[in-house]
C-alpha cells in the first residue's frame, strides 16, 4: 500500500521530491519492521524472544522518527496533526520510560499500547497523503434532456 500511494502522489503531476521519498523510505522500514515482528516467536527466553523484543522496539524508534521527521518532511500540515502528533509521541515515549526504566508495564501491555498508538498515527498519516495526493478535481454529474 505504500508504493501504491506514493504511485498515486506521482500520478496526480506531483513531484516526488527528497521529502517524500524519505517518507516513502521510512514507511516501508515500518511495514517490514511490523512483518518482522510476528517472524520471530516471543516465546520467553532463548534468541528468537530477545529478537522479537529488540524488532519491537525498533517499531517504537521508527515511527517516533516518523513523527518528529513528518514536521520537516512533509508540506503543509495542519495544526491538528501537528498537535496529535505531538502528543502520540509524547504517549509513545511515557510508555517506552514506563516499560524499560520504570518496569511499571508488562510486555505485553507495552507492546498494546505502543501499536495501538502507532497504528492511529499511521492512519492519520495515510489520510494526510491521500488528501496530499488528492488533484482537487471534482466531478459532477450532468443529465442533459
Amino acid at each position: 500500500s505504500v508504493d501504491y500511494l506514493f504511485n498515486w502522489i506521482q500520478m496526480s503531476q506531483k513531484k516526488l521530491t527528497w521529502k517524500l521519498w524519505a517518507m516513502r523510505i521510512l514507511m516501508t522500514l515500518f511495514a517490514i519492521d511490523l512483518g518482522a515482528i510476528g517472524v520471530f516467536a516471543n516465546n520467553g527466553n532463548g534468541w528468537q524472544h530477545h529478537l522479537h523484543d529488540k524488532i519491537a522496539m525498533w517499531l517504537v524508534y521508527i515511527v517516533l522518527v516518523m513523527i518528529i521527521g513528518s514536521f520537516f518532511l512533509l508540506d503543509n500540515i495542519n495544526k491538528e496533526f501537528i498537535l496529535t502528533s505531538i502528543v502520540e509521541a509524547g504517549l509513545m515515549a511515557l510508555g517506552y520510560i514506563l516499560f524499560m526504566f520504570v518496569h511499571y508495564l508488562s510486555l505485553t501491555a507495552f507492546e498494546i499500547i505502543e501499536f495501538g498508538l502507532a497504528f492511529t498515527w499511521l492512519i492519520q498519516l495515510l489520510q494526510f497523503l491521500r488528501r496530499y495526493a488528492d488533484t482537487g478535481d471534482e466531478v459532477f454529474t450532468v443529465t442533459v434532456e
